[in-house]
C-alpha cells in the first residue's frame, strides 16, 4: 500500500511516497531505520495526481515500459544529433557519429571502441 508523506522545512516543501519494498530490502531498512521512499517527481502536479501516475507506471506491463524507454532513448539521440548539427554544421557524417559516440559513451570508451578521434572531430 502506498503512503503519502508531506514534509515542510522553512520555505521548502517535499512530498514523498512510502512504497512497499521487497522483503530482503525491507529487512535491511529495518536494521538501519531507513524508510524507502520515492521523492516528488513532478513539482507542478498535485500529490494525488503524482500518486496516480506512479501507480499507473507500476501496473503498466513490462513490454510497454520497454517500448516507452526505447522511444525516449530515440528522442534523446535525435535531440543530441540535432544539437551537434547546430554546433558543428560543417561536420561530415563520420565526424558527427564520432561526436555522438563521445556524448553517449564518453570520450575514453568511444576512443576504445572507435579509435582516436580525428582533430577535426574533437569537441
Amino acid at each position: 500500500m502506498l503512503q503519502l508523506h508531506h514534509e515542510t522545512r522553512g520555505t521548502h516543501s517535499a512530498v514523498s511516497l512510502v512504497l512497499p519494498c521487497h522483503a530482503s530490502a525491507a529487512q535491511g531498512h529495518a536494521r538501519t531505520g531507513e524508510v524507502p521512499t520515492v521523492t516528488t517527481l513532478y513539482t507542478d502536479a498535485s500529490p494525488e495526481v503524482e500518486k496516480l501516475l506512479i501507480e499507473g507506471l507500476r501496473q503498466m506491463p513490462s513490454w510497454r515500459k520497454v517500448q516507452l524507454m526505447a522511444a525516449m532513448t530515440e528522442t534523446v539521440r535525435t535531440l543530441a544529433v540535432a544539437g551537434l548539427c547546430q554546433r558543428f554544421p560543417r561536420d561530415t557524417p563520420a565526424q558527427r557519429r564520432r561526436r555522438l559516440a563521445d556524448l553517449l559513451l564518453g570520450p575514453e570508451l568511444a576512443g576504445q571502441v572507435y579509435g582516436p578521434a580525428s582533430e577535426a572531430a574533437e569537441c
